[in-house]
């Protein structure tokens, strides 16, 4: 979404929603067990900076 077609907006919403969905991944995981979730946490951040990152690419270019 980024790179191909260069929409930033768009990039930084299918980011947020990938963060979320990562973080509910993490929620849920860690209620089963939780050194699973612990072990998702960071992808969940890492989603996060990529939002921030691509949110931040869309407010300069903007």
């Amino acid at each position: 979404m980024f790179i191909g077609k260069h929409d930033t907006a768009r990039a930084t919403v299918v980011a947020a929603a990938l963060t979320a969905s990562s973080a509910d991944l993490a929620r849920r995981a860690g209620q089963a067990r939780p050194l699973l979730g612990a072990a998702l946490l960071p992808y969940a951040g890492w989603c996060g900076f990529a939002t921030v990152l691509s949110g931040r690419i869309h407010r300069l270019n903007a």
